[in-house]
């Protein structure tokens, strides 16, 4: 009885080191951006569930860079979305926790 219940402990803490070490995802609505549309921004990221995290959004412009941010609420899993409106740029960078994603935009 003790040996099965050392091993659900190790397990169950086992699960939830794995989880919270896990690496945060973004997605994007739409496979390519478009010029003054709205779109959903999704974070899977576990390790901050119950929090507000920070998205960066910039136009790799080395000319004229642009940056923007939007704050997404996770829920208990670490899942949240926010909408985003596109502005007139060539590109778009998302960026959060080391995760990072550049779309085109049309």
């Amino acid at each position: 009885m003790r040996f099965a219940l050392r091993s659900l402990l190790l397990s169950v803490a086992l699960l939830l080191a794995a989880s919270l070490s896990a690496q945060a995802s973004l997605s994007v609505s739409t496979p390519t951006l478009q010029h003054d549309t709205s779109v959903t921004i999704t974070l899977v990221d576990p390790a901050h569930a119950n929090q507000d995290v920070t998205v960066t959004i910039t136009n790799g412009d080395p000319v004229k860079p642009e940056v923007e941010t939007v704050t997404i609420k996770l829920n208990a899993l670490g899942v949240g979305e926010t909408k985003w409106w596109v502005p007139c740029w060539d590109y778009a960078t998302f960026s959060v926790d080391g995760v990072s994603r550049t779309m085109l935009i049309r």
